[in-house]
């Protein structure tokens, strides 16, 4: 069977994260997220006019439209009443306006939903002329949906939201984001309205748009009644509902302040600084803020710091609302910073991790220092970094009060590092086979001289770089979920196994997982090896969509996934037989030289623990002659007993250890 988003996120995020947080005052979402204090308004000090006509032509709409342009008219009725009261506002260097959400526009996903914000928004605050005076990276928008019911007896032409779209990797498609947006309340709430769900759909599809953004806020109006919305890598705040027209303070308190936003107060990255002429769908060109970075020792950098240049729209982007959100952004160093850095040409990657996981930057460090000049190319070379967490962080959902259990709180993080090839662009299978021994390698020395265990390996992990001839070096990255073993202790029973699903060893994929070692790594690499000669062409694709072969190896399921994983190690079955079938032609001198040899030797291996385990249950249970084996026999969990070890990998696939 395979598998859906909808399964994938109900066992990732449904069970772990506090997604919602309701009820919180108008004043105070105002104050925290759009950065306005409702004092500053002097309520109590002028007159308001309540816009009767309006309040009447909203009742009588009929259309979804027609709703939308009252409440335009009463957002401009609130700024003309505050501007005529002369109470003073801050001018904001940008133009905030709405992109409207709609049954349709819930159909769209990713760039198709939020690029639209650079050529329809509506300037519902004030003149429309007013944008001819404001380049493109100041045009700002807000998400506004709505959920209108007909006066009786009158047509109503708005439409329910339908399949609304994925907003996931493609390793996990066929979710909905309406099954998304759903799974993010708790089991015991009622279920997302359509006006919700669209409002998901565009946080999860914008925060993973371009690159630069730390959260997304909205609008969602349910007849007269409106709520606020803040969506960021953490969860999901809500604030109060008010009455358009029975709660006119409130109206116009929330006029006033998105009016009065700058792109930080809608949840613009205030490192990224936009090139003056692009919009904000783009980080091309945009400058990245590194003044407080650590420096490639880990010292804290001169005053100038470090500063860089997008050359291009993200590499990666991580699809989702909440989570790591991993961007990874191609650099160049400015001029100030170049003598500091080995190399111009740069990646950083930008993520959320959980806080009570290692710092990422720090171990690399910690592997570099280790490992010794022998190993060190085969690590990335980490420029600079930088680390943001707690109050520092600046987060609306900070200054609200709402911190996160330990558990589910996540830090900021930037690691600049020279620019490594992902495995795809081998161009020949010598030098496939060149990258993927190196990376093996590289492995062993770091585990064995740096004490540090990877724990998520995966064929992202894997890349390289060529030296001045061309000869390529393979690169083992992203060490985010690496254990430090000389500092840290692996937990003998761990409730949230460590790793990227489809290449996860099959001890780890049950409700009861072992204790993450040595040997899952390099089993991981086995399944590594496999998906890569089948999605891979050694002419820099990366075929899409995924092979169904494949299917059952991405189960959110983990007794299904484990169980086709087992299924493939056995010679003759049917699973074995589609695997290398589906291998493509560069790679087929493989399937005898690597792919079956290894598939034999982790077969060999995990019957080898299957017996031990059948003769530890028999001996508990009385039986002498099991008692007298186990005795007898020379037992190694970490290579079950000798027959799964590095040695033993190296050697199947003819190179020396």
């Amino acid at each position: 069977m395979r598998t859906t988003r909808e399964s994938f996120v109900n066992s990732s995020l449904q069970d772990d994260l506090n997604a919602l947080r309701e009820d919180i005052p108008v004043t105070t979402f105002v104050k925290h997220v759009w950065g306005y204090d409702s004092a500053d308004l002097h309520w109590d000090e002028w007159d308001f006019e309540p816009p009767m006509d309006l309040e009447n032509q909203f009742f009588s709409s009929t259309t979804t439209e027609d709703h939308y342009r009252v409440f335009f008219d009463l957002v401009n009725h609130a700024l003309q009443q505050v501007d005529d009261a002369k109470v003073v506002r801050t001018n904001s260097p940008c133009r905030v306006g709405f992109q409207i959400l709609t049954s349709d526009t819930a159909k769209e996903t990713g760039s198709d939903l939020v690029r639209r914000i650079d050529e329809s928004v509506r300037m519902a605050l004030n003149d429309e002329t007013v944008r001819d005076a404001y380049t493109a990276a100041q045009i700002l928008s807000i998400p506004l949906t709505g959920e209108f019911t007909r006066p009786q007896g009158a047509p109503f032409n708005e439409k329910r939201a339908g399949d609304i779209g994925a907003v996931d990797d493609e390793m996990d498609e066929g979710r909905s984001t309406d099954s998304f947006a759903r799974s993010l309340w708790s089991q015991d709430a009622r279920n997302a309205t359509p006006g919700e769900i669209r409002l998901l759909n565009y946080a999860a599809n914008a925060l993973a748009l371009a690159g630069n953004r730390r959260y997304v806020t909205g609008v969602l109006l349910q007849n007269t009644k409106a709520t606020l919305w803040y969506f960021d890598r953490m969860g999901i705040v809500r604030s109060q509902a008010f009455d358009l027209f029975a709660d006119p303070w409130l109206t116009v308190l929330t006029a006033v302040a998105i009016d009065s936003c700058d792109a930080q107060a809608v949840g613009y990255q205030p490192l990224l600084s936009p090139s003056f002429n692009e919009t904000r769908s783009s980080v091309r060109g945009s400058n990245l803020d590194m003044s407080n970075a650590l420096n490639r020792s880990g010292n804290a950098t001169t005053p100038a710091g470090f500063s860089f240049t997008v050359t291009d729209d993200a590499l990666h982007l991580q699809r989702g609302l909440i989570g790591r959100g991993t961007v990874v952004l191609p650099l160049r160093p400015t001029s100030g910073s170049v003598q500091a850095c080995t190399s111009d040409d740069l990646i950083a990657k930008i993520s959320w991790p959980l806080a009570y996981r290692g710092r990422e930057d720090a171990l690399i460090r910690t592997i570099r220092d280790r490992v010794g000049s022998r190993w060190k190319k085969h690590v990335p070379d980490l420029q600079c970094s930088l680390c943001l967490e707690g109050e520092s962080l600046d987060l609306p959902r900070f200054k609200m009060g709402l911190r996160e259990r330990i558990e589910d709180e996540r830090v900021f993080r930037v690691l600049v590092c020279a620019r490594y090839e992902r495995l795809q662009y081998a161009q020949t299978l010598e030098e496939f086979k060149t990258i993927f021994v190196d990376n093996v390698r590289c492995h062993r020395a770091v585990f064995m001289e740096a004490k540090v265990l990877h724990r998520d390996l995966s064929v992202d992990n894997l890349m390289f770089h060529r030296d001045s001839d061309g000869d390529v070096c393979g690169v083992l990255n992203d060490w985010d979920m690496a254990l430090d073993l000389k500092t840290q202790a692996p937990s003998r029973k761990p409730t949230d196994p460590i790793g990227t699903t489809p290449f996860m060893a099959l001890e780890l994929l049950t409700d009861e997982p072992s204790m993450h070692r040595y040997r899952h790594d390099l089993e991981s690499f086995v399944y590594i090896l496999i998906w890569c000669t089948i999605q891979l062409t050694l002419d820099g694709r990366l075929l899409r969509p995924r092979h169904p072969t494949l299917a059952d190896w991405c189960h959110s399921d983990w007794t299904a996934n484990g169980r086709a994983k087992l299924s493939a190690l056995m010679p003759f079955s049917d699973e074995q037989k589609a695997l290398l079938e589906a291998m493509r032609a560069p790679f087929r001198p493989l399937v005898d030289a690597w792919i079956r040899p290894l598939l034999r030797l982790l077969r060999r291996a995990h019957g080898k623990r299957a017996d031990r385990a059948e003769a530890l249950a028999l001996a508990e249970a009385g039986g002498i002659h099991s008692e007298k084996l186990l005795r007898s026999e020379s037992w190694d969990e970490e290579t079950i007993g000798g027959s799964f070890s590095y040695e033993a990998f190296m050697y199947t696939i003819g190179e020396e250890p």
